[in-house]
């Protein structure tokens, strides 16, 4: 791969994005507009770098029938980008799926392509015909959806084919399919790849699916996709279903591919993930294996600010059960107005901070959405009834912004992150690539421990 300038020789652009859903929120009197500015955004990023095609990894709608509305805008907004000139440089060889590419279509004139597969949240489900929103939008000529399996006892992934010149490219799709499901398959060597004709095609292959982030608190092992499963002929594995934005390529050093994880377009929950920088990715490929990459900041974005609190921390008295061992209901209203004051106190230093943003960022929204997340393990339930009311009007999440939680701990939990030899048993048994009778006794009865706490 090179981050080097643009070079004269012709190359494949592509940009890439996950996870846009549109039309979440849209009855909001705030935020109803966020999903479809912030898709709108990535199709005017997609026209100024004059790409070849676009490729959505899943869930385009957060709804599995999205409004009458949100389609309406939808379409509305596809017509505007997706017809025009139809001036495109590069052949189509083969296309995977029953129904041919809309630029392919004589009558029509397709100045930009979208490739899509389906998420978790618009995946194929209409009872008999297995039909989804985007079978709707395809068949309208607006979209191309890719990645579509009607039978799930054993899958045969096909590519679509690209040439532009000498540059080739091999363009593989698996929509979402439940984790614990495809996971199955894998293990069952009941997913096949059918390769490309010629050795000289960048491979790429996007799904939507939970992946595998090591031997750690998540996805359970087999609610998940590991890069082990893929076949190593691919060059980049694009990551959809995963709303953490990641800035750059990570390399896998085992399967000898690329991972590239652009996270969503829009916040949908709450959360220190989310409130990351979002992305969408650009590909300049000139040849397999050897192409330009560049991470393209969205800026059109509602800003989310997420901060973690401790009440230990905001209240002078740090007794265990402080509220339980209080006296009267007086003490008691003193030390919440106490937690209110310092809480307000935080609320007021982030929108300070968003204030500064707002003047160096021009295209940030207003106002914000913020979560202050208070920890209060040792202490009773605190009520901080008028606490919301005060931030009615300064945030776009109103009613929302701050909440309470206590930490858990299992008896069951075993620290095994601290023992990384450990860590690496435990995955090699839950492959099955060792039995527990070759391993010393401790570590095995640590393991089935852990594989007990786990499943």
């Amino acid at each position: 791969m090179t981050q080097s300038q643009k070079s004269q020789r012709p190359a494949f652009r592509i940009l890439i994005a996950t996870d846009n859903h549109i039309g979440f929120k849209e009855d909001h009197h705030i935020r109803g507009d966020d999903s479809f500015d912030a898709f709108e955004e990535i199709l005017q990023v997609a026209k100024r770098n004059k790409v070849d095609f676009i490729l959505l990894g899943g869930d385009l709608f957060h709804e599995l029938t999205p409004s009458q509305n949100c389609l309406y805008r939808s379409i509305r907004m596809l017509q505007k980008y997706v017809f025009g000139g139809g001036d495109l440089s590069y052949e189509t060889k083969t296309l995977a799926g029953p129904y041919p590419a809309n630029y392919l279509n004589e009558n029509l004139n397709i100045d930009l392509p979208i490739f899509v597969i389906h998420g978790n949240h618009d995946y194929p489900m209409n009872a008999g015909d297995n039909i989804s929103t985007l079978d709707l939008l395809h068949a309208s000529k607006l979209i191309n959806y890719f990645g579509k399996f009607n039978n799930l006892d054993e899958l045969t992934v096909e590519p679509i084919l690209f040439e532009k010149g000498p540059v080739k490219v091999a363009l593989y799709g698996i929509g979402h399919i439940k984790d614990t499901r495809l996971h199955y398959l894998f293990e069952k060597k009941k997913v096949h790849f059918v390769p490309p004709p010629a050795e000289d095609y960048m491979c790429i292959l996007i799904i939507h699916q939970n992946r595998f982030k090591g031997i750690r608190p998540g996805a359970p092992y087999k609610n998940c996709i590991h890069p082990t499963m893929l076949p190593n002929f691919m060059d980049l594995i694009i990551w959809g279903n995963e709303h953490e934005s990641a800035e750059a390529l990570v390399e896998d050093p085992v399967q000898n591919f690329y991972i590239y994880q652009p996270g969503s377009s829009i916040a949908t929950s709450l959360n220190q993930a989310e409130a990351l920088q979002k992305h969408a990715g650009f590909f300049e490929i000139t040849e397999k294996k050897n192409f330009r990459f560049v991470s393209i900041a969205l800026r059109n974005q509602r800003p989310l600010y997420v901060k973690n609190l401790e009440l230990d921390q905001l209240i002078d008295n740090k007794k265990p059960n402080a509220f339980q061992k209080m006296k009267g209901d007086d003490d008691r209203e003193t030390i919440e107005r106490r937690v209110e004051d310092k809480i307000e106190e935080e609320f007021n230093k982030i929108l300070e901070e968003h204030e500064n943003n707002i003047a160096t960022q021009k295209r940030l929204k207003n106002p914000p959405l913020i979560r202050l997340k208070v920890e209060y393990s040792g202490f009773d339930i605190i009520r901080v009834k008028q606490l919301e009311l005060k931030f009615m009007g300064k945030v776009a999440n109103e009613g929302d912004v701050v909440k309470f939680w206590r930490k858990t701990t299992s008896k069951k939990a075993i620290d095994y992150r601290k023992n990384k030899k450990l860590g690496e048993d435990f995955e090699d048994a839950l492959r099955q690539k060792i039995s527990f009778e070759t391993l010393t006794s401790e570590t095995n009865d640590v393991l089935k421990g852990l594989v007990k706490f786990w499943f």
